[in-house]
């Protein structure tokens, strides 16, 4: 199973809504990552800028199913990113991040990345893939052939004669 660490921020601004607040941007973007997490089983870790976080909000914290880290005031989520990936083994983890300049240092630190455009892509096909379970999964056609032999079987059996 893969790890995705996020550059925050830089989803937020690639998807954003016009009119709502930054907290608001980033609480939507939060609650629909913990989703995806859930439905995809997906290990998810977010990284935002600590110089915008709100000071009631901690450092780093747990939904159900994502890893939301705020770096510390005087730290860029691009800085914290590059740290962590020159302590932790980078096997199996992914960065996600549309930035040219990170994605170049953390490739020469032996990390795979996607853009935010690429990520977004492939929960998308997740999505699909799973309707598509669901739906051949739980809706079984017979073809009008097959009901009509089934239909010739069950009347058959209904004009014989009971044998007790």
């Amino acid at each position: 199973m893969y790890k995705y660490l996020i550059d925050g921020y830089n989803l937020l601004f690639k998807i954003h809504a016009a009119g709502d607040t930054l907290k608001e941007k980033r609480d939507r973007i939060i609650k629909a990552l913990n989703q995806k997490a859930e439905l995809y089983h997906l290990n998810l870790s977010i990284v935002f800028d600590g110089k915008q976080r709100d000071p009631l909000e901690s450092v780093r914290r747990h939904l159900s199913h994502l890893e939301i880290i705020y770096t510390a005031e005087n730290e860029s989520a691009d800085a914290y990113i590059l740290s962590f990936l020159s302590t932790t083994p980078v096997q199996g983890l992914i960065v996600i991040t549309s930035d040219l300049q990170l994605k170049e240092q953390c490739a020469l630190l032996g990390a795979q990345t996607q853009t935010i455009e690429e990520f977004l892509i492939a929960l998308e096909r997740k999505k699909k893939r799973k309707e598509q379970k669901k739906t051949s999964a739980g809706s079984f056609v017979e073809s009008p052939s097959e009901l009509l032999r089934l239909l010739e079987i069950f009347e058959k059996k209904l004009g014989e004669p009971d044998q007790e």
